[in-house]
């Protein structure tokens, strides 16, 4: 089951509409994954969470991001991680996808409607037998302990 499609965006991201304290910052960090940049002792990001109204540019920003840092942009399609066939299925499903994250980084990972994937998160016992509390548990875990610096 592929998780991943790699993007390569043609557009810049001065074709992003307004937002120009985030584009200054992107430009600024754009050298942060470089070795002069390790030797200097400059911190990389470490992630990013753009949210923000439908139509907003929150996608473009990821895309031309990926460009502008020259960063493979990897999507990963919850709607493919979830897996109703066997229990624990979704949960081993999450745990590839970002195990092979972490193989590829440098990268930027990018989860669209992040706020759907675990829309459940809270009640989802009985809706889906709690399938969407242990993704949005086993997520939240990774982001805290994973130990690949540039994912």
């Amino acid at each position: 089951m592929a998780f991943w499609s790699l993007s390569s965006e043609d557009e810049t991201i001065d074709a992003v509409g307004e937002l120009e304290e985030l584009k200054r910052w992107l430009k600024q960090r754009s050298n942060a994954f470089t070795e002069r940049a390790r030797e200097y002792g400059l911190p990389q990001p470490k992630g990013m969470l753009i949210l923000g109204v439908p139509g907003c540019g929150k996608s473009l920003i990821a895309k031309t991001t990926s460009r502008l840092w020259g960063l493979p942009l990897l999507r990963l399609d919850m709607g493919r991680v979830y897996d109703g066939s066997m229990v624990g299925r979704s949960e081993a499903n999450l745990r590839n996808a970002l195990k092979t994250a972490e193989s590829i980084s440098p990268a930027i990972l990018f989860i669209d409607e992040l706020d759907k994937s675990f829309a459940g998160s809270t009640g989802s016992s009985d809706s889906d037998g709690g399938t969407s509390s242990r993704i949005f548990g086993s997520f939240l875990t990774w982001m805290q302990e994973k130990t690949s610096r540039y994912l």
